[in-house]
């Protein structure tokens, strides 16, 4: 029977996967930290199904059945599950783990390569420049000329919420020559990465192409919204989060109580409407606001109010300004210190010698 997994538990598998990227080859390795080419093919089986990775499951003879259509691992690589196929054609398409077989009686005579979530990866002597683990790059596919028997996994990746950022932890929508974390829809990349694109074209209300360069520039122009965003048109969790709120509608529920409006869920969190002064003086009579718009209006009105000015008169005979509490303590401290600087300016000059008194107006004139 077909297993379903889900999108989480196959992107950890990609991470474990990338983890072994350029690491050397070793002949009869375990996982610690790398192996083999069965060693790699099997860790990948077993990682995903929550099965210890950095251990030994055989060998590539282990999945030698030729010709035995549906036959299952022998040995220790039973446990993972893994289905043989007659041939390439008999590989379900949308396979999560597909193996590539070459038997040559074993050893360095032998090898196998595989794909997982539309993620090749190899662990080999020196071809094409490189040697060792190799993910994605030179790794030979499961489907490689070099093969002649085909083995998988019989598992497929769940749907999920389509609104959930699809990539890896690092990755995200950009062009084709970008780094490797740059997911286009042009370079092959696996079906569910493709099906976010078109995910994000539908919600800009463009074309689905599938293609991260035809909504460039649709992406550019929302970031463009968001001062915090670079409005490159690249997407990672926070573009796609932007992205994902355009058009949507509260779900419907038939028979169900009927959706709040932005005002009512504020009318119940935050209590009715009540008196908040204006920010002038021909304002200060009461008016009703929204309490639940408390900072961009009402709050800093009635900051201003208490801060600046209020109405009461100066206690000073001849002052005739007039101010809040704040502006009253305020000006006490300013004069207070006042007079400590005048004092200990006096003190400063008796200390001198200096006893002249200040001139007066008329003196100075």
């Amino acid at each position: 029977m077909t297993r379903t997994f889900t999108r989480a538990q196959v992107d950890a598998t990609r991470a474990y996967i990338w983890s072994k990227d350029w690491l050397p080859y070793a002949y009869g390795g375990s996982g610690n930290p790398g192996g083999d080419c069965s060693w790699f093919a099997f860790a990948v089986a077993a990682h995903v199904q929550g099965m210890q990775a950095n251990r030994r499951y055989g060998s590539t003879e282990n999945c030698n059945r030729p010709g035995v259509l549906g036959a299952s691992a022998t040995g220790d690589a039973a446990p993972l599950g893994l289905v043989h196929a007659r041939n390439k054609a008999d590989v379900p398409p949308n396979a999560l783990l597909k193996l590539g077989f070459l038997h040559g009686g074993g050893g360095y005579d032998s090898h196998v390569a595989g794909t997982f979530d539309g993620l090749n990866f190899e662990s080999r002597g020196m071809y094409m420049g490189r040697s060792g683990h190799v993910v994605a790059a030179s790794a030979r596919a499961w489907n490689d000329p070099l093969f002649h028997d085909f083995w998988y996994l019989d598992a497929t990746v769940g749907a999920g919420d389509p609104d959930v950022f699809p990539l890896p932890s690092g990755w995200f929508y950009g062009p084709l020559d970008g780094p490797e974390e740059s997911v286009s829809g042009e370079a092959g990349e696996p079906a569910y990465q493709v099906a976010g694109i078109k995910h994000m074209q539908a919600k800009l209300a463009i074309p689905q192409s599938g293609k991260w360069r035809d909504a460039q520039s649709a992406i550019a122009a929302l970031q463009r919204t968001d001062p915090a965003l670079t409005p490159d048109g690249t997407v990672g969790p926070k573009t796609w989060a932007l992205i994902m709120r355009l058009g949507s509608t509260p779900a419907p529920n038939p028979g169900g109580p009927v959706a709040l409006s932005y005002e009512q869920h504020a009318a119940l969190q935050w209590g009715q409407p009540e008196p908040v002064r204006q920010i002038s003086e021909a304002g200060r009579d009461f008016v009703k606001v929204q309490e639940a718009e408390m900072w961009p209006r009402a709050g800093l009105a009635d900051v201003w109010n208490e801060t600046v000015w209020d109405g009461y008169k100066s206690h000073v005979e001849g002052d005739d300004r007039t101010g809040s509490l704040v502006f009253w303590v305020l000006e006490a401290h300013r004069e207070a210190f006042e007079s400590k600087a005048l004092l200990a300016s006096l003190q400063a000059r008796f200390a001198s010698g200096d006893t002249r008194q200040q001139p007066t107006a008329a003196q100075e004139g």
